[in-house]
């Protein structure tokens, strides 16, 4: 009894040719489509499912890349406009990256907060972005981090900061005194 998910497509390449296109690629993306040929080529994957597995890569993933494959063939598989990461646009415009960084530079009117940053754009550029996107993005383009001082406790005195401060100098010397073996 034959399954119906095995692949049913010939490989027109050979395996060590397959072996050395993805040897001499850059794009992880693009390494992961010439091995699922190769290994689909030498036998050892028969299914979209095991060859996902085989890859690391999800079963409808690996079956669109065979179908870019069994309509265009090699050139299809590996051509930049079937690589989604490489066709999309910016999400955030060069206007409003150029908004952020003024706002940021601004010692009185910066953002306290991703949330507050995203509402900015919202607001001001009608971009609707999630927190965790802008994040990634704005670190990459602008090499930003928002850094907070970690909340005191309540019930710390005050001055013990500073007491403790002026000491550090002085506690130092003693601290490491005691732990000598």
């Amino acid at each position: 009894m034959q399954r119906r998910n095995r692949l049913k497509i010939v490989i027109k390449e050979k395996p060590k040719e397959l072996l050395k296109l993805q040897r001499n690629q850059k794009d992880r993306l693009l390494i992961d489509r010439i091995r699922a040929l190769y290994l689909y080529a030498i036998g050892e994957g028969q299914s979209c499912r095991h060859l996902g597995q085989l890859i690391g890569r999800a079963t409808d993933t690996v079956r669109k890349w065979f179908n870019l494959y069994a309509k265009g063939g090699l050139a299809a598989l590996l051509s930049v406009e079937n690589n989604k990461r490489n066709s999309g646009k910016s999400v955030v415009s060069a206007a409003a990256l150029a908004a952020i960084k003024a706002r940021l530079d601004d010692p009185n009117g910066g953002f306290r907060s991703w949330g507050e940053m995203a509402t900015f754009l919202k607001e001001a550029f009608s971009i609707t972005v999630k927190i965790t996107t802008l994040w990634m993005y704005v670190r990459k383009h602008l090499k930003v981090s928002f850094k907070r001082p970690r909340p005191s406790n309540v019930l710390q005195e005050e001055g013990a900061v500073e007491t403790f401060q002026k000491n550090i100098g002085r506690n130092s010397t003693t601290a490491s005194g005691a732990f000598k073996t």
